[in-house]
């Protein structure tokens, strides 16, 4: 009569359940719970609305942090009290390293949407990476949008030249 041992199958067994849970703990880091620039931007953008300073802080670099303590800067809620219910769209974020751009569309108030004809407005957040996680970085979003300001106006302006001298 011959023996055969089983202990091999139950580490096996074992092996294959680490293994699996393993993998799944992987996943929901990977897809639910790991820091992403869009993540970051739309979870300020709920606490904004909401009026949540604490997470809007825990959204924001360290140097950003000053910008906090300015009166109606950028914790105010983003409503103007017109509608809770603000729509906005977080685009797809152009990753450089430990930098990142985010383009947020929301739509503008409704007497900015008379006088200009704008239904909506993109703005692009600027991200950098902090101690593992993503996070807003003002002053690069700031001069981000001063930059796009200006190639703006000097599209908007006639060039000098033969025929368009002023």
């Amino acid at each position: 009569m011959v023996r055969v041992r089983r202990t091999g199958s139950a580490a096996v067994a074992v092996i294959v359940i680490v293994a699996v849970v393993a993998i799944a703990g992987a996943a929901v880091w990977y897809f639910m719970l790991r820091s992403t620039p869009e993540k970051t931007v739309a979870q300020m953008m709920e606490a904004q609305i909401r009026g949540d300073n604490e997470t809007v802080k825990n959204c924001v670099t360290e140097r950003s942090q000053h910008y906090l303590t300015m009166p109606g800067a950028m914790t105010r809620g983003i409503t103007d009290g017109e509608d809770e219910d603000i729509e906005y769209t977080v685009g797809e974020a152009e990753i450089d390293g430990d930098r990142a751009k985010v383009p947020v569309t929301v739509p503008v108030a409704e007497r900015v949407a008379q006088i200009s004809g704008m239904k909506d407005m993109t703005f692009t957040y600027a991200l950098r990476r902090e101690d593992g996680r993503w996070k807003v970085d003002f002053e690069d979003t700031i001069m981000g949008l001063m930059g796009d300001a200006r190639r703006g106006l000097l599209e908007m302006m006639p060039r000098a030249g033969p025929g368009n001298e002023r």
